[in-house]
């Protein structure tokens, strides 16, 4: 007798005598032994899914199918079956957020005005550093989607911005420097 068993993607076939002893198997996977490559944000926490149904061992020690991971830096995960027919591998890359701003009509020396936000993305309670390249801006401000001002600040090279008292959206932090040029860039706060 033949029997088939199908589960998800994994389809195991069975030579069964009329014993009931099986003297021949053999299991046949589809779309299975993936390479994704994944962008979060540091310490994020990020669910990996092997793409098959079976056993797994996954290079962290983990034995389940799912695990979630909250990497820092550039990490690979993999995982396998035990027994080396088929693997999944994982490159989680962080999104480090340095976004150069550069605004303004190019000198002799280069940009006049430029900042940068480390990071764009931040989870709520982080610090976002905003930094003049410049050492030419006075003031800021954290404006939210509907144009009210949150929070403001007096610096000359650089400063915090704490997110504590910030919700989940979009914001947009607007500069002006000692010529009272204005510059605005936008920022995403999550939970």
């Amino acid at each position: 007798m033949l029997y088939f068993e199908v589960e998800g993607n994994r389809l195991d076939a069975k030579f069964i005598r009329r014993t009931g002893v099986v003297s021949d198997q053999f299991t046949i996977l589809k779309d299975a032994g993936k390479t994704t490559n994944v962008t979060i944000n540091a310490g994020t926490p990020t669910q990996l899914t092997a793409s098959w149904t079976g056993n797994y061992a996954w290079n962290t020690g983990a034995t389940t199918k799912s695990i979630t991971v909250a990497p820092t830096s550039n990490t690979t995960y993999s995982v396998n079956d035990g027994r080396g027919c088929v693997s999944d591998v994982f490159n989680i890359t962080i999104n480090s957020g340095l976004k150069m701003i550069t605004k303004g009509d190019p000198g002799e020396n280069g940009p006049l005005h430029s900042f940068s936000l480390i990071p764009s993305f931040v989870k709520r309670g982080r610090v976002i550093e905003v930094k003049s390249i410049n050492n030419n801006f006075s003031e800021a401000a954290v404006i939210d989607i509907n144009g009210m001002v949150l929070q403001s600040y007096r610096f000359s090279s650089s400063f915090s911005l704490g997110t504590n008292q910030l919700q989940k959206g979009v914001y947009f932090l607007r500069i002006r420097d000692g010529n009272h040029q204005v510059r605005v860039e936008k920022f995403v706060v999550t939970d």
